[in-house]
Formats: structure tokens, C-alpha cells, sequence
């Protein structure tokens, strides 16, 4: 295939770039194993915690090995990045790249869908390169990526061409077109409306003919045969608008499709009138249950039914137990004075099942019409205790069983509308970031901080694809798009100066580092589940302790740093700036005291050391802090001049080597520094 494209030869991107070493590349040979670049391995590839193997996965996964077409070890560039061997798969759908340092081999990095492939072919000069543009507009956002093939980069590029135009068929076909409109028609409330209207109408009529029986051959049935050929013929085109709408998983997985498609087809199979089939005729009768598949509250019930038959059966079997217990004791009791009703086994359970039914029941008369007979206390005895187990207890535990299910059903119910309703209050929202769907899944997926700081080190790498160790709005907003979510990111500058809270928590240039990206996720964190407290607190205004919890909930979250906190960030990036001027001109008393200071500082507010501001700032030891952690008596206020900074804590030593900052208490023997502070650590 020829190395030009309508976007031209892309010369630029085989020469220099970014990672690829000092002096300028020799074209297409650039992408080799000299030019690989070692990474450091802290990629946080194991997502936000293990219950993200029961969800969707926020970060996409190979596809399982049956699908996949090719599976190699490659040198792979993306746009700018450095080059990296990693694996490389293709399915029928999709050509994945694994993600470095992964030993599972089941993440992928990065992916293109073969239906936005606008062009793959092999670079002109080396035959080895397989380069892949995508589209500008669509989810990889206009990146190009070279692959290095070891024999068969032929074969890459024709499988990629012919995979793509394949895949681009099927999403552009007439009959996934036609499909989509036939889903938005059938699915419509008019449509809807319709098909219930011909349920009830039919019901009626099948009523209506039950009740006259008509003679066979006259007209009044010939009429009533008619219009059930009619209604037959009206469901039958109904259900194959369904099936076609919502073929396959989406038809296959609701039950009320099922039992459409049974009584439907009964109803066909009964108007061929078929010997020894005439009892299909009945079938028209359930009809009516089809209501139950197209009205949500009808639906309600039949479902509270059907998930309570299990318990039912239970109860049932308690039941039956009492019931045969009380026919043993009957038909010992009573045999003999009453064959008729007790003389058996089968007798008695009949005659307790008649009692059950609240039918009448006279065949033991406890207390006698003549006042000077004598009561028989057997018998009495015997009915009480037919009512007591029987009909107070049994079938009351029947009744609360299907009751407990229909309110677990009505509750089920409730909770969809009212996340329906919390969607709608969201989407009302202003000046968020953009990012609700994600911090939606995140909350599913840890259970500790650890865990969240690790699935938020995972976006991180994943969105910094040319890996230069951060991020800005391009990669952000390219990255977000490919986040599995069930609803579609895509955020704009506006949302990017929400975030980044108009360049506060973000570097001059615009970007973000780990640390950074970190404490900016976890306040849209914060900031989601505030706006949702309250939005469900004005849901819930009718549930007055409901209602007082959500907000004092909210009140209890909305605990912005403060004052004090921010002059405390400010006065420590001063006192960097201030170590880096006095470390040049050699003032090393003035350095160990403003040391002493910070470490202090850092101390008594139990702060996170920020990447920018700290540079190598260590978190004390555990012992007690030895210097006076009031030092800024006035930080509070912001005062301008706060006083001096009490005098170096001599069990301190901090020490320089060009690489962080060493602090630590020296022992009694003048040991070395116990330990180290890094960028980062708590």
C-alpha cells in the first residue's frame, strides 16, 4: 500500500520527537529496540480495588484469546511518545495495545475501533512500519501510531484494511439504521399505547364470545373468528417489531419477550385448527398477561409474585407438614365416631382442607344444641387447634411472604425512579468538571484511601500516553473519552478551569502532575457526593429525619481548607523559594532553619507534602516533636510578617546530596539519618 495518505506522509513524526533521543532519527528506523526508553515500573495497573473485577472495568481489557485475529510483541509509537515493545492484538472490532509492566497481559493502554481507521499502510523506505491514522473527531482523537512488525507487516495491513472496512460496514449499514428507527418508533409511549389498547379490546371480545357461544357456522361467529384472525395478525406484527428492535440480548433477557413470543405463537398454531391441538383456542385467554410486559406497575406485582414463589414454597411445605401432622391426629381421634369425614387418612386431609377454605364445617359439634348435653372438649380441643396452626399461622406466613416481596419490589421500584430522578437533578448542575460519570464509578470501586490514590494513579498513566509524567486538557480530555462509563465524558476548556479550579491547582503551564491529578480527583470526589446529598436532601424534604441526616451530612462534608490552610501552603512554597536562593549564596545556617520550620509546620498540620511546593520535604520521624508547633501564632489571618522561626531543633540534621532532602533525630551514638523524604510521601 502506498506510504501516502489524504493527510500526506507524515514525515515529522518519523523524525525527532519527544523521547527519542538528542540527535535527529533516520526516518523509519526510529522505531527499533535502540530507541526504546527504560520506564520506571510504578504503574498502578491493578485499578482502584478487586471488586473491579466484578463491574465493567474502567480501563478497557484485551479481548478473550478466541476472538483475537493477531497477538504480538511489538515496537509501537503513539503520536509523540516514546517507543515501547509491548503486546499488540487484533480482533475483529478493535487493535489493542498492552499496557508496560503489566505481568496479568490483559490491560490495554491504548485501542483503536477498526471502523475509525482512516488509513493503514506500510511507510514508504521501511517496509516493516505498519503506520495507523485514525479520525480527528472520533475516539482516539487523531493519533497516529506506527507499528514495527518482525516479517508480516503485509499481513498487518491488509488484515487492518480489510478488518476496518468491515467494521466500518457494519456500524454504517442500512439495517442497523433501520433497526435503530424501528426501536425509537416501537418503543415510543403512542406505540405503546396502541399495542395495550388492542390487548384490553381483545380481552373483551374473548369474554364477550365465552359468554354468548355462538352456534358453530353462524355468522356472529364467523365475526368473532374474524376479528381474532385480525388481532392475531396485529400481535404477530408486533412481535416482530420487537424482535427486530431489540435483537439479541436486550429481546433474549426480558422474560415478558418470552412469553409473548409462547402465547403468540400458541394462538397461530390454534387458528390452523389441528387435531388433538384445539385446547390452544384457551391460550387466547393470557393474552391479557401480555399488559404485564408493556404497564410497569401491572408489571410490579406480577414480578413481587414470581420472586416470592420460592419462599412460598417454603412456607408451603411447613404447611403441608402441619396439615398431615393434624390429619394423623384426626383420623386417630375421630375415625371411628365419623367414618365418612375422618375414616382415612385422605378423608381427614380433605375435611382440614375444607376448613382451611373457611368452608362450613359441621361434622363435629363441639357444643350441642341441647343446653344439658356435655360439651366433647376433644373435639373442641381438636378445632381449636385446626384454627390456631392452619389458618392463623400458615397461611398467615403466606400472606407476609408475598407482602414482604411486593414492598422489596415497590422499594426496588422506588430506588430506579428516584436514580432517575437524581440523573435528571445532576444533569441540572452547573460548573462541575465534567467528570460526574467517572466519579459516579469510582465511588463503586474502592474501599480506602489506598485504593482510590491507586485507581487514580491508573488514569493518570493511562491518559499520559506519551508517558512525560503529566497531564494537561488535551490528555484529559482524550483520555476521558475512552473510559468505559455509561455515559459518554467529554469535557471543554470551561470544564478543564473547574478542575484545575482556574490554574490554582495546576502548574503555569497548564498541567498536572501525579500529586497534583490526585488531590484535583479526590475534591471532584468530594464535590459529587455534597451535590448529590443535596439533591437527595430535596428529594426527601418530605421525610422530615431523612431529610435533617442528608443535610447534616452535607454540612459536615462542606469543610473547605480554610484560611489557615491556604496560608500555610503559601508560606511553605515561599519558604522553598527562599531555601533554593539562600542554598546558592551558601547561607547554610538560614537553610537548616527554614528546614526546621517546614518540618515542623508539616508536622503540626498532619498536610500532604505537595510535588510543587515540598521538593523533597520530609515528614518527621515518630517521636515527639521537639520544636513549638504554634510558630505562626497568626497564620490564620494571613499576617503579612509572621514572626521569626524558633531556632533549629539540634536533635534535627537535614543534609543535601543533590537528590531530596535527608531529615531525621541522630541517636545516641551519632547513628546515620533514619529517614528519607521523597516527593509524595505522607
Amino acid at each position: 500500500m502506498s506510504g501516502s495518505s489524504g493527510n500526506g506522509m507524515h514525515a515529522p513524526l518519523l523524525e525527532k520527537a519527544n523521547g527519542w533521543g538528542d540527535a535527529p532519527s533516520k526516518g523509519p528506523a526510529d522505531v527499533s529496540a535502540a530507541n526504546l526508553v527504560d520506564i520506571p515500573v510504578d504503574f498502578a495497573h491493578d485499578g482502584f480495588g478487586t471488586i473491579e473485577g466484578t463491574r465493567v472495568p474502567l480501563i478497557p481489557r484485551v479481548p478473550p484469546q478466541n476472538k483475537l485475529i493477531r497477538d504480538e510483541i511489538l515496537l509501537v509509537k503513539i503520536q509523540d511518545a516514546v517507543v515501547r515493545k509491548i503486546r499488540v492484538v487484533l480482533s475483529r472490532d478493535v487493535i489493542g495495545f498492552g499496557a508496560e509492566h503489566d505481568p496479568t497481559m490483559t490491560i490495554m493502554s491504548d485501542h483503536i475501533p477498526l471502523e475509525e481507521i482512516q488509513a493503514a499502510y506500510e511507510v514508504e523506505g521501511d517496509r516493516e512500519l505498519v503506520e495507523i491514522i485514525t479520525l480527528t473527531e472520533g475516539y482516539n482523537s487523531g493519533r497516529i501510531y506506527q507499528i514495527r512488525t518482525t516479517h508480516d507487516s503485509q499481513g498487518w495491513t491488509k488484515d487492518l484494511v480489510q478488518l476496518s472496512v468491515q467494521a466500518r460496514d457494519r456500524k454504517t449499514s442500512k439495517y442497523l439504521a433501520f433497526k435503530t428507527t424501528l426501536a425509537t418508533v416501537y418503543d415510543a409511549n403512542p406505540t405503546q399505547a396502541f399495542i395495550i389498547l388492542m390487548i384490553v379490546v381483545n380481552f373483551f371480545l374473548v369474554v364477550v364470545e365465552v359468554q354468548i357461544q355462538p352456534a358453530l357456522g353462524s355468522k356472529l361467529q364467523k365475526n368473532f373468528s374474524t376479528l381474532d384472525i385480525l388481532f392475531s395478525f396485529v400481535f404477530v406484527i408486533d412481535l416482530i417489531c420487537n424482535i427486530i428492535a431489540h435483537w439479541f440480548k436486550k429481546w433474549v433477557k426480558n422474560p415478558w419477550n418470552i412469553f409473548d413470543f409462547v402465547i403468540v405463537s400458541a394462538a397461530i398454531v390454534a387458528s390452523w385448527d389441528i387435531e388433538n391441538l384445539e385446547f390452544l383456542q384457551s391460550a387466547r385467554a393470557f393474552r391479557v398477561f401480555r399488559l404485564a410486559g408493556k404497564m410497569k406497575h401491572l408489571r410490579l406485582i406480577i414480578n413481587a409474585i414470581a420472586k416470592s414463589l420460592v419462599p412460598m414454597l417454603n412456607a408451603f411445605l411447613i404447611g403441608t407438614i402441619l396439615l398431615l401432622t393434624l390429619s394423623v391426629l384426626g383420623t386417630d381421634f375421630f375415625g371411628k365416631r365419623d367414618g365418612q369425614f375422618f375414616g382415612s387418612m385422605f378423608r381427614t386431609t380433605y375435611t382440614l382442607f375444607l376448613a382451611l377454605a373457611l368452608g362450613e364445617w359441621d361434622v363435629l359439634p363441639v357444643v350441642p344444641e341441647d343446653e344439658d348435653a356435655q360439651i366433647d372438649w376433644g373435639a373442641l380441643i381438636f378445632n381449636v387447634l385446626v384454627v390456631v396452626v392452619l389458618l392463623w399461622i400458615a397461611v398467615n406466613v403466606v400472606v407476609t411472604i408475598l407482602l414482604d416481596n411486593f414492598v422489596q419490589a415497590t422499594i426496588a421500584h422506588d430506588n430506579k425512579e428516584n436514580k432517575l430522578d437524581l440523573l435528571e437533578a445532576q444533569a441540572a448542575n452547573i460548573m462541575t468538571g465534567g467528570v460526574d460519570p467517572l466519579i459516579e464509578e469510582v465511588l463503586k470501586l474502592f474501599d480506602c484511601s489506598e485504593q482510590l490514590s491507586r485507581g487514580f494513579k491508573m488514569l493518570f498513566h493511562n491518559f499520559d500516553y506519551d508517558q512525560q509524567g503529566y497531564l494537561n486538557f488535551t490528555k484529559v480530555s482524550q483520555g476521558l473519552k475512552k473510559v468505559q462509563v455509561e455515559r459518554h465524558i467529554v469535557i471543554t476548556e470551561e470544564d478543564w478551569e473547574v478542575l484545575t479550579e482556574k490554574g490554582r491547582a495546576c502548574n503555569s503551564d497548564g498541567t498536572v502532575t501525579l500529586d497534583q491529578w490526585d488531590r484535583i480527583m479526590r475534591k471532584q470526589v468530594k464535590a459529587y457526593v455534597q451535590r448529590d446529598l443535596t439533591d437527595v436532601a430535596a428529594m426527601k424534604e418530605h421525610m422530615i429525619e431523612n431529610y435533617h441526616i442528608l443535610v447534616s451530612l452535607r454540612l459536615l462534608m462542606d469543610t473547605e481548607p480554610g484560611p489557615t490552610m491556604d496560608a500555610l501552603d503559601d508560606c511553605c512554597d515561599e519558604m522553598h523559594d527562599q531555601l533554593s536562593h539562600f542554598r546558592d549564596n551558601g547561607i547554610d545556617e538560614a537553610v537548616r532553619r527554614i528546614e526546621s520550620a517546614s518540618i515542623a509546620i508539616l508536622r503540626a498540620h498532619n498536610t500532604k507534602i505537595p510535588t510543587t511546593m515540598a521538593r523533597g520535604f520530609a515528614p518527621p520521624p515518630s517521636q515527639p516533636p521537639t520544636v513549638p508547633i504554634n510558630i505562626f501564632p497568626d497564620l490564620s489571618h494571613n499576617t503579612p510578617n509572621p514572626p521569626p522561626c524558633p531556632p533549629l531543633d539540634p536533635s534535627y540534621t537535614m543534609t543535601d546530596n543533590g537528590g531530596g532532602i535527608y531529615g531525621g533525630r541522630r541517636d545516641s551514638a551519632n547513628a546515620d539519618l533514619v529517614f528519607r523524604g521523597e516527593t509524595g510521601v505522607q
